[in-house]
Parts: structure tokens; sequence; C-alpha cells
């Protein structure tokens, strides 16, 4: 029906500038509108309001209804119903009065209202601007300054318009107040011009009518063309299998054909728009559907795409569409068409196809695979074993050098330990003997902590846990460790502090404790002149703290930087035989910062020195206050470290463990300290003591339980205790210092946990804490025991 369709101009006469009032909707202005209806269903020529606009239709629209050929169309109803659109000849003002100007000779001033009535009229026309800035209502009063005046009430297209003649100064001039002839002239002109308009209105109202019975008769002549048009596209349309539809890009209405209806199982009435008609499209298709529509309207593309569309009873089908546009003058998309294909056949069929091809192309390069395989399996066998000799190489000078490293203290721990076996030695010389077996020892330790932290991080068991801590204390603490190894060699030791540092951030204190002194360490290794200076600084975004370890050390060459960080790989074998160390500490040192969430460069020339740079994630520094650590360091100095004495014991100590050195070693440690100590060699017999002894009213104040015993471990012994009640406080022994290994004894029931080789002052330390909670019948906690 026309009113579903709009008012959307189809034809202009003539041609207007620039096309733009082709495919505009009339039907958008209310105004309009509304007098499109009452014409449409009276059946008479109407007029609409005045038009805001300075454009083709800016004034006023005159309407004719056109309904279509053979319909009825006696009624309003029937009229509606048959309606076929509207003529419309926009009217401006000044055009009433083109050809009456000049018979005014300007004497005689034209103004034109719409509406009857002082209240209702609006001014269409001021000749000669005479009612420029008057109030809206318009009356005799505003030409109480014009000698003769005549209004005539003029009904027009149904509307009442308002015309009014009147003399203007210049006219009256010319005529004498007083004289009869110059009254009767002045009315005699003004009666005329009356008569002149009526008979010009007249003649455009006929002119009108003309140009709209010559308008509807080519536009009849046109829909009898159009209809001869659509029969033979009918005839093609029928006969073929693919469905047809129409899209009005405007208002966003399809049409499709019969067949289209039948194709996507549609009601034959149905009149999707286009949003509905994407929702039947295969969601993985929408946008390759959309993307080949863009690419028509704007770069002019054939519109071709294959798509899947839900039918009936949610079937996919897959078709091929094709369509043409339909552009205004502008260029501008208003009507598209075109058709939709079934070619779910041909998909399949072409799947078939290319699944056919790909077998013969797998055959073919299986063919030709087989050939390539010897050649290729032949390539990769002497590459793999060129990979495991060098790997193998690489192992066993690795191996070698870790036998040198580890041997070599144990050379001189054993050799120690024998000369303490001669009576002849002064007391001096023991000590002397003590001290360097034990730091044999303490080095002995690092290297296998060295290869046991490598081992983690190669398996991927090294975990990095993020607590707060202070970066500021962490440095210190590398530092004062270090001190002592810097001093015997004569080398200097400072912290540069670049600016402020934050007070806390979310990082392993541990791990990062470990990167520094590695780097420090090595730096005051291969540092035989000069210092080294630990430099930090913090980037507040995105959040990283920057230590830099500078040293004018030996330096190392580019081909030395090269194999710095690669695991069981040295810069330099004869530097190491010079200096010594495993190699290790780099290449841990590499793993654990980028665990940090950071990395390590280096600056290096040999002979000038090194530069490590560690770039570690400090968290979010929102909120955290900084500090001046230069400034905190000048006005309260580091208090000294806490001296190392042993503590003393009170109470009695049930010892659990297989090793008879370590029983020996352990219960002469806590007897000389003061404990009652009763040693068993295996979990059962530690689970047995001690029950007993609670029973018998003397019990032990303190377990300690190795882990690895034999009938039953130290985990089973320790749950069997708590599982019959046992509640005194049981301390873990073990050789074991992987991540997690803490955790699982506490996870078994101990209160604490204590690590082989003993770290003499601490592990007295911890037995002693223990045992006061033990007398004083106060529990630890979980904060009591860190």
């Amino acid at each position: 029906a026309a009113q579903a369709r709009g008012m959307v101009v189809a034809y202009f006469e003539p041609t207007p500038r620039g096309g733009a009032t082709l495919g505009r909707d009339l039907g958008s202005d209310a105004n309009v509108r509304a007098a499109a209806r009452r014409a449409a269903l009276s059946g008479d020529a109407t007029l609409t309001a005045p038009l805001a606009g300075d454009d083709e239709l800016a004034g006023v629209l005159y309407l004719l209804p056109v309904y279509r050929r053979g319909a009825p169309h006696m009624t309003a109803d029937e009229r509606w119903t048959s309606l076929e659109g509207w003529v419309c000849m926009p009217l401006a003002p000044r055009a009433v009065f083109d050809g009456l100007l000049d018979e005014s000779e300007d004497g005689i001033d034209f103004d034109l209202f719409d509406g009857d009535g002082p209240a209702a009229r609006k001014l269409l026309h001021d000749e000669d601007g005479n009612l420029a800035g008057a109030p809206g209502a318009f009356g005799p009063d505003a030409y109480a300054g014009r000698r003769y005046e005549r209004w005539l009430s003029i009904p027009v297209g149904g509307r009442e318009w308002s015309l009014v003649v009147s003399t203007r100064p210049a006219f009256e001039r010319e005529l004498r107040a007083d004289s009869a002839y110059g009254v009767l002239a002045a009315g005699l002109a003004v009666s005329a011009l009356f008569a002149l308009y009526v008979w010009s209105l007249a003649t455009r109202q006929s002119r009108a009518m003309g140009l709209a019975e010559t308008m509807t008769s080519e536009m009849r002549r046109a829909q009898e063309s159009l209809a001869a048009s659509e029969q033979r596209y009918e005839l093609a349309v029928g006969g073929s299998t693919a469905g047809i539809w129409d899209w009005n890009v405007t208002t966003g209405v399809m049409d499709f054909s019969p067949r289209l209806h039948e194709l996507l199982g549609l009601a034959d009435d149905s009149a999707p728009t286009m949003e509905a008609w994407k929702e039947l499209v295969y969601p993985e298709d929408r946008e390759e559907l959309a993307a080949a529509l863009q690419l028509h309207f704007e770069a002019e593309v054939p519109f071709r795409v294959e798509a899947r569309f839900r039918t009936q009873g949610d079937v996919w089908i897959w078709f091929e569409l094709r369509g043409a546009t339909m552009r205004d003058d502008a260029g501008r998309p208003v009507r598209m068409a075109g058709s939709m294909a079934d070619i779910t056949e041909r998909r399949l069929a072409q799947s078939s196809l290319e699944e056919y091809t790909r077998q013969l192309d797998r055959t073919k390069g299986d063919l030709e695979t087989h050939a390539q395989e010897l050649a290729t399996r032949t390539r990769e066998l002497d590459e793999a074993r060129r990979l495991a000799e060098e790997a193998t190489r690489t192992k066993s000078d690795f191996l070698a050098n870790m036998s040198h490293e580890i041997r070599t203290p144990m050379t001189a721990i054993l050799g120690y330990t024998d000369l303490l076996l001669d009576a002849t030695l002064s007391e001096a010389q023991r000590i002397d003997c003590v001290h360097t077996v034990r730091r044999n020892g303490d080095h002995l330790l690092t290297i296998i902590n060295d290869i046991l932290d490598l081992s983690k991080i190669e398996a991927g068991k090294m975990t990095i846990e993020r607590i707060a801590c202070s970066p500021v204390g962490i440095v210190e603490d590398v530092v004062s460790l270090l001190r002592a190894r810097a001093n015997s060699k004569g080398t200097e030791l400072d912290i540069r502090w670049h600016g402020a540092q934050p007070e806390r951030i979310e990082t392993d204190p541990t791990r990062l404790r470990q990167v520094l002194v590695n780097l420090a360490g090595n730096s005051i290794k291969f540092t035989e002149k000069g210092g080294v200076t630990i430099g930090v600084r913090c980037e507040r975004s995105p959040g990283a703290l920057v230590f830099e370890v500078r040293d004018t050390g030996i330096g190392m060459s580019p081909e030395q930087l090269a194999r710095l960080f690669q695991p069981f790989t040295q810069a330099d074998s004869s530097t190491t035989r010079k200096f010594g160390g495993t190699g290790l500490g780099l290449t841990i040192s590499k793993k654990l910062t980028e665990m940090l969430g950071g990395d390590i460069e280096v600056e290096s020339e040999a002979g000038k020195g090194s530069v490590f740079r560690v770039r570690i994630a400090t968290g979010d520094l929102d909120g955290v206050r900084f500090v001046d650590p230069a400034a905190h360091t000048e006005s309260e100095p580091t208090a000294p470290l806490p001296s190392r004495t042993t503590a003393a014991l009170a109470g009695r100590i049930l010892l659990a463990d297989d090793g008879r050195d370590n029983q020996r070693l352990i219960s002469l440690v806590v007897t000389r300290a003061g404990a009652v100590c009763e040693v068993v060699d295996d979990g059962r017999k530690a689970v047995d003591a001690a029950l007993a002894a609670e029973a018998a009213g003397t019990p032990f104040d303190l377990v300690l339980m190795d882990m690895h015993m034999p009938v039953l471990d130290g985990w089973g012994a320790v749950r069997e205790l708590r599982s019959r009640g046992y509640a005194r406080p049981i301390v873990a022994l073990t050789a074991n210092a992987m991540q997690g290994d803490r955790e699982r004894c506490i996870d078994a029931g101990c209160d604490d946990y204590a690590t082989k080789p003993l770290d003499k002052p601490k592990f007295l330390e911890t037995c002693a804490r223990h045992l006061r909670a033990a007398q004083s019948g106060t529990p630890l906690t979980s904060v009591d025991r860190e």
C-alpha cells in the first residue's frame, strides 16, 4: 500500500539541482503527512501548511492524489485502498505574484497570509517589508498608515488564505486626498488587482491540474510498460530454480519471490526486513556476508557471496547470493535486488572433490615423503648424534669441573681432619684446622646447593613466593654478608642509591638476595684492584627495581659474553681454574631473575670490568611510601649484627635418626647445651618411646625426628603420634632442602623444621624455643615458628 511505502519522491520534473530531492521521504514531515492523507481520502487537491527550508520544496506543497487505474475510488476507504501516490507541486509565495508587480508600478502592496482571522494568520509573503517586526497576529491595525487596503479570504486546496492589497505612500502622494477622482482611481486599481490576482490563481490551479493529469498519463504509460516488463520478469523467475529478493535500502523492507519463500520455508505473505533476513544467516557466515555487502556499496565491486541460511526445520542450506544496486544522483544506494540459488549439492560435490583431491595429494605426498624420509632420517640421525655427542661432552666437562670443585674442598676437609688427629699440634694449629674444615664445608655446601637449585629450575620444580619485603634491607644484608670477603682481598664494596626507594615491594626476598649475592660475589672474585658498587634505582612505571653490580675486574670479551648464561658452560675454563667456581651461579641468577618477572643485562670489556644490570618487578607501588636510604644510613648507623651465641637447653629430648654419626653429633650438641637426650634409630621405636614416656609420667619435652628412616619413616611416625593424641613438640630433621619439603613436614604434623647439615646456633635456638614452650604449656603458633 502507498502508506506502507511512505512518501518517497520517485520523479521530479525538472530534475532538481544536485538531485537531493529524489529518494526523499516527504512523509517524515507531519504537516505534509496530514495534508496528503486529507487529499487521499477526499480525492481533492490539497495544500499543506507553510514548510520551512531553503530547497526546492520550501513554501507550500500542492498535493493531488493519484489512484490505480481501474480501481474503485468512490468512498474514502476505496480511495485509501487504491491510492497509488501523489503529484506534488511546490508553490513559493513570491511566484504567486510573478506578472503582477509590473502592473502595480510599485504603488500597490501585496501581503499573503495562511489562515483566516487575526489569531490564525501566518505571514507567507510581504511584498514591501512593511510588516517586518510586527507581532504574530495580523489585522487591519497593521495597515493603519495606509489610505486604502482591501482584505480577501480565498479557499485554496482545503486551506484559507488571506490576501491584503493596500496602497503604498508613493501611490497616495500622486493622488489628491480631496479628489473624488483620486479615490475612485485608487479603488478601481485595488479592485482590478484583486480580479487580476484571482485570475492568476485560477490560472495557476488550472496549470497544476493540467500538469497533474500529464504526469498521471505518463505514470500510467510507465505502469503499463512496467506491467509488461514484470510479466516477462515473472515468466523468467517462474522458470528459474533461484529465488529473487528486492531490498529497499532506505526503508529496510525486503520483498521475496514465491520461490525464495519456498526455499527459506517462509510464509507467502511475510515481508521480512534486512535485519530479520540477517538472522537467518549462519553465525559464522555473517561477517563475510556483511563485508561483501559493504565492499559492494563502497567500491562497487560485484556482489557475490556464498553463505548458509536456516530453512524450515532448522536445516542449514548453502546459497549463492548475487545482486546489483540502484543509486540516486548522489551515488547513494537506494535499492538492491538479486538472486539466491541453492548450491548445497554443489558444495557437497565440491567438498567430495576436494577430499578426493586431498587424498590424491596425500598419496602423492606419501610417495614423495617416503623417498625423502630415508635421506631426512639419515640427516636427523647425524644431527642427533652430533647434538648427543656435544651434550655428552658439555656434561662431561661440567661433571669433570664439578668433580674438581667438590674434591677440592673435600681434600681440605679430609686432610685437615687427619691433621687434627696429630697430638703434637698446638692449640692455635688445631683452631686453624677447624676453621679450614668449616670454611671448606661451607664452600662444599654452596656447590651442592647450586647443583640442587639448577636441577630444580631445569625440572620446573622451583617456585617463587611473593611477599612484602624491604629492598633496602636486602641490599644491606648482601653487602654485610660479602663485606668480609671484599676486605680480605682489599676490594672496596659500596652501595649507591639513585634517589628514593620503595619501603616495601612484592617479591621473593630469598631468591632476590641469592641473585645479588651471586653477582656481587662474582664481581669481588674477579676484581683484583679497584672496587665493586651495587647501584639501585626505582622505575615507578611500570613498577620495577634496577640493581647494577659494577666492578673494575678483568672483564670479558664478546665471545665470553655469548657463553655466559648457558647451562653447564663457563665463560673461560682457564679463568675458572685461576679464580675457582662452578660457573653455575650466573645461570641460576638469570633463571631466578626471569622467575621474578625481570631479566639480566651485561656490559663488559676485557681488562676494564663488567656491569650486571638486574631488573625485577616490584608489584603495584601505588600507596607505597618511599624512603631515602642514604639519609637513613647517615642519621641511623646500622646496628651491629647479633652475636651467634649458643642457646642453653633444659629438658628431655628424644632423637630419632638412623645415622650413627648423626646420632653422636646431634646428641653431643644438645647434651653439651644442657639437655638430656635419648636416641632411637627408626620411626617405630620413636613412636613407642614417646608414648611410653608419656604413659610413665616422664614425657619428652621435645622430639627430633629424622624424616628418612627404616621400618617407619619420619612422616609416618609423626602422623601416628598425632593420631594417637600426642601433643608434644616435634621438630623435623632432614637433609631435604627442596622447595615444599618444609610444608610437607608441617602438613604431616611437625611443629618446626631443621635442615642438615646443621647450623648449630640456629638449631639450638629452635630447640630452646620449643623446649620453653613445652615446659610453659603454651604451644607455638605458626607466627612464633617463623
